[in-house]
């Protein structure tokens, strides 16, 4: 029992209809994040066999559009963060070079660090999916759909990229 001077029958506020849903895509857009954390510390740290007991799921729209969100977000505030906080006076001041120069230098090491970290992270998730090799299984379940079931290595991979390309493309229009 509450308070005694809360009557819950009298509590005229009611959540929106729609509350209840999206609080559920939030719960399962961050145990979705929680997954990709477990599948980075194990294809990172453990050994490869460990990967393949990671959780294997369908792609969800909702659930992963709110993941692909929030990597734009932490994407965008890395990118710049690092760009202007680090790379710019680096440039600037330490190697001397001009204002033109210094914001296509900071651009430029940027890109390198995003395509070398997805293409480590990539070499590291896609030789180890079970369909990878023999050609012959990129075909299995094609006409049943569960060709579309992913490990959570992989859908890290794919959602993260979609979130650096998401990024991306609000960084290109802030460019000078």
């Amino acid at each position: 029992q509450g308070p005694l001077w809360i009557e819950p029958r009298a509590c005229l506020w009611r959540p929106p209809a729609g509350a209840a849903a999206a609080a559920r895509g939030m719960e399962a857009a961050f145990e979705e994040l929680r997954i990709h954390a477990l599948a980075a510390q194990t294809i990172v740290l453990g050994p490869k066999a460990a990967a393949d007991k990671l959780p294997v799921a369908r792609p969800e729209q909702n659930r992963d559009l709110a993941v692909v969100a929030f990597y734009a977000f932490v994407f965008f505030a890395f990118n710049w963060g690092m760009r202007l906080g680090v790379l710019h006076p680096v440039c600037q001041h330490v190697l001397r070079m001009d204002r033109s120069k210094v914001m296509r230098c900071a651009q430029s090491i940027m890109e390198a660090i995003f395509y070398g970290g997805f293409t480590l992270l990539g070499a590291l998730v896609v030789p180890y999916q079970p369909w990878v090799w023999p050609s012959q299984d990129w075909w299995l379940g094609f006409a049943s759909g569960t060709h579309s079931d992913m490990r959570a290595d992989l859908r890290l991979y794919y959602i993260a990229y979609l979130g650096r390309y998401l990024q991306m493309s609000a960084s290109i229009k802030m460019e000078p």
